[in-house]
């Protein structure tokens, strides 16, 4: 809860209507500017006695005299104002039930009518049009909410479905923890490489905020990525992953017939790019000239035999643990419209 103030010197019945009328104008656009639900003050120098007279919620009934045009003496004047907090109630999101299992899966439409049947048959004194209406609402409504899955519920287990991967959760590096720290060059030109305009990962924050903050903004990222390389441990929200699913085509109903797209922290996406840059020399001599386009293909692949591979790479050890990390100890949710999943162990 935010409290503005609107600080105020308003023109005397001796300034022009024009004067007068810009005053109020400019004062209307800062009240437009405060929030609803902030506490707002406006006050200063009216240039007026407020009167004893109420005026709905604006003007209180406790002034001297009647209202009217007034030469300020200018003195300061000390107060104390109570504010009453109001609660404000969130939106309750109704959540999105799988409605197309009732046209493609007969048995959970028949267990569905048979639910809404016993429901509606229980009701008694169903005399009135309004009570016939609620009974078949709620009928209805609670049937469908008992027979059919959320649809956040069924995406979420095809997350689970999609990424399942049998490796051995108990993994360690057998590798000398070697690696040169982080430049900030590196950063910058991870950076520089990286496309505008893209929808930020959990933590909400954007390129070009990160861009905003110029060769500041690079130190503070490099000093950073410097702390988890050394130690190999990441901030939750930079392991965390947001998915959220696009048709294959029109009407689209099954998870299968969407493509799904992941937003990640922007800030991993500079580490990783950082990370690829510095294998990118050891990996390359290793790939056959039937694989020339590999950094563009993505497949599900087992993450035991990356990092199998890697090691026989013998890259740097602390870029072998990042990218160890990252696959073991990342964690995904499942966005539909403005609502997301529970954090999964991918």
């Amino acid at each position: 809860m935010d409290i503005s103030i609107i600080q105020t010197y308003a023109p005397t019945t001796k300034s022009s209507d024009e004067d007068i009328d810009r005053f109020y104008a400019q004062l209307d656009q800062a009240y437009s500017q405060c929030k609803s639900q902030d506490i707002i003050i406006v006050m200063g120098d009216f240039n007026a006695k407020a009167g004893n007279e109420r005026v709905d919620n604006i003007v209180g009934p406790h002034g001297l005299g009647s209202r009217a045009d007034c030469y300020s003496d200018h003195v300061p004047v000390m107060g104390r104002f109570r504010a009453k907090m109001r609660t404000l109630k969130k939106p309750t999101l109704r959540e999105q039930l799988d409605i197309s299992l009732l046209q493609k899966n007969n048995t959970i439409k028949e267990k569905y009518a048979v639910e809404v049947k016993n429901r509606f048959s229980a009701l008694e004194d169903l005399n009135s049009i309004e009570d016939h209406w609620k009974g078949l609402e709620v009928s209805i409504m609670d049937a469908a909410n008992e027979v059919l899955p959320r649809i956040l519920e069924r995406w979420s287990e095809y997350l689970i479905e999609l990424f399942d991967d049998e490796r051995n959760t108990e993994r360690t590096i057998d590798l000398e923890m070697s690696g040169p720290p982080i430049m900030e060059d590196e950063v910058r030109n991870a950076v520089r490489k990286m496309k505008k305009g893209k929808a930020p990962g959990p933590d909400n924050i954007t390129l070009e905020m990160i861009l905003a903050l110029d060769e500041y903004g690079i130190n503070l990222l490099t000093s950073l990525l410097n702390k988890i390389y050394d130690t190999g441990m990441m901030p939750l929200d930079l392991l965390k992953s947001v998915f959220i699913a696009l048709p294959k085509k029109p009407g689209a109903t099954e998870c299968e017939n969407h493509r799904t797209i992941s937003l990640i922290s922007q800030v991993t996406k500079i580490l990783l790019k950082i990370i690829t840059n510095r294998v990118r020399n050891k990996i390359k001599p290793e790939i056959t000239e039937g694989q020339c386009d590999y950094t563009k293909a993505f497949d599900k692949v087992r993450h035991d035999e990356i990092i199998n591979i890697l090691e026989q790479l013998h890259i740097d050890g602390k870029n072998h643990r990042i990218i160890k990390n990252i696959y073991w100890e990342q964690i995904a949710a499942m966005r539909v419209d403005n609502e997301i999943g529970e954090c999964l162990i991918t």
